[in-house]
């Protein structure tokens, strides 16, 4: 070999070993040459979560092979140069997944809460006969028969249709014209007329000539044995076991009453603001001065108050600040989730829009205020929106026309929007089981995700 020959060879080899490490070096740093662009970058990953765990995944239109780990569920796709990616999952007999997600430099873009639903859902049927609408309680279902009576467990009740009644509770009031009646569905047979019950207690308690007229039926955040009773003027106290009225709260004219887990509260047509602590039996007053109010609620928590304008103005009190704003307006209803985090509103004009109540982290972390819009099928106008608990990054659609939707909350786009069922006249979920009650009279129960 000559000498030239050695030195080309030498100096060849010291010129790839310099190449090849500061390659190394580079890509130990997760960077990467971007060819389009004619540089290097550092790269980005995503990461995954999705149910069934078998799905098949598509990136950008080619199949990726990938596995969920057995310890940390979850796909992380690492080595990918910034820019945006559509990923489609998929598995036979089950609705398709899209999404068009970012990836940045050094960042780890997820999307953790995906759902595939069954293309087909497997309803059963809950009853035989035909009903006009039902309740759900801790026993059981109330169910409305279509000759307006109501009856649970073979039992026909009092009254004609459910004027409070709560999943957790064992205790219903029904109503039939203005008189209402008290039933303890360990006992259904047995019914008190609590209209009458509550105009002796109040006439003789507070030395009146004439008791108020019931207004509004709230269960005891705590208490099993307690109602709580609203009237024009004032707000009390029931206790059904020792039959006996205090009053909480007395107000010029009574626009409204909710409840949060230890407090009572009152609107009053000035505005004002009443809130009574169930457990310090202390009494506080905000002089709010909204005399066009139609209705309060509460978050479960008691930290913000919800106060619906006649006009569809719908407002924030924040009682930790004492301000007061506004959230939307032509609102038509709204929904507020368990954690307290977001609200879901429905439009007059048929739209459904998020809105963040606080911070939260998610796969996206969305600021307190941000606002942003549910893209839903053409001519879907939602009735009525339902957080699912199990679910945290979907919600339950009953539309105008009876479709049942669900529909991914996730601001990032396409959102994803199925198509359960139709005919719906309404529906209540319970956990993972979900009753429907169908136009043709029909009770009925699917699992979701099943």
């Amino acid at each position: 070999m000559s000498t030239t020959l050695r030195r080309f060879l030498f100096y060849s080899f010291i010129l790839v070993f310099l190449v090849l490490g500061a390659y190394l070096i580079v890509t130990a740093q997760g960077l990467t040459f971007d060819f389009h662009n004619l540089q290097f970058v550092k790269t980005g990953a995503l990461f995954l979560k999705f149910n069934p765990s078998d799905a098949s995944l598509q990136l950008n239109g080619k199949p990726k092979d990938i596995s969920q780990g057995l310890v940390i569920p979850g796909v992380l796709i690492t080595d990918l140069l910034p820019g945006t990616y559509h990923l489609a999952l998929h598995k036979e007999g089950y609705e398709t997944w899209e999404k068009n997600l970012d990836v940045q430099s050094g960042v780890v873009t997820a999307a953790s809460h995906i759902e595939l639903w069954p293309a087909t859902s497997t309803l059963k049927n809950v009853l035989q006969n035909p009903v006009s609408d039902f309740w759900m309680t801790n026993k059981g279902a109330v169910l409305l028969y279509p000759d307006n009576t109501l009856h649970f467990d073979g039992v026909v009740l009092r009254g004609n249709t459910i004027a409070a009644s709560d999943e957790n509770s064992n205790i219903v009031i029904t109503k039939s014209g203005g008189a209402y009646f008290l039933t303890d569905l360990e006992s259904p047979e047995i019914a008190t007329n609590l209209s009458s019950v509550f105009s002796s207690l109040e006439t003789s308690a507070f030395n009146l000539a004439k008791a108020e007229t019931i207004q509004t039926i709230l269960f005891h955040p705590f208490s099993g044995s307690k109602l709580l009773i609203a009237t024009p003027k004032n707000l009390f106290s029931f206790d059904m076991k020792r039959v006996r009225l205090e009053k909480l709260l007395a107000s010029s004219s009574t626009v409204s009453a909710a409840v949060s887990d230890n407090e009572a509260l009152l609107l009053d047509g000035k505005g004002t603001l009443f809130i009574f602590n169930l457990l310090l039996q202390t009494t506080n007053e905000y002089p709010l001065s909204i005399t066009d109010a139609e209705s309060i609620t509460t978050s479960p928590s008691g930290d913000l108050v919800f106060i619906m304008k006649k006009d569809g103005e719908l407002l924030e009190y924040d009682r930790g600040s004492r301000a007061t704003s506004t959230i939307a307006r032509d609102v038509k209803s709204y929904f507020l989730s368990s954690g307290e985090e977001r609200m879901a509103l429905i439009k007059n004009d048929g739209s459904l829009t998020m809105h963040a109540l606080k911070d939260y982290h998610s796969d996206v972390d969305v600021t307190e205020g941000t606002n942003w819009n549910i893209a839903l099928p053409k001519n879907a106008i939602p009735k009525s929106f339902f957080w699912l608990s199990d679910f945290p990054n979907y919600g339950l659609i009953v539309t105008t026309d009876g479709s049942l939707l669900i529909t991914e909350l996730d601001q990032r786009i396409p959102v994803n929007v199925y198509k359960l069922g139709e005919g719906v006249k309404k529906t209540i979920p319970a956990g993972t089981t979900l009753y429907l009650l169908r136009s043709d009279g029909a009770l009925v129960e699917t699992t979701l995700g099943e």
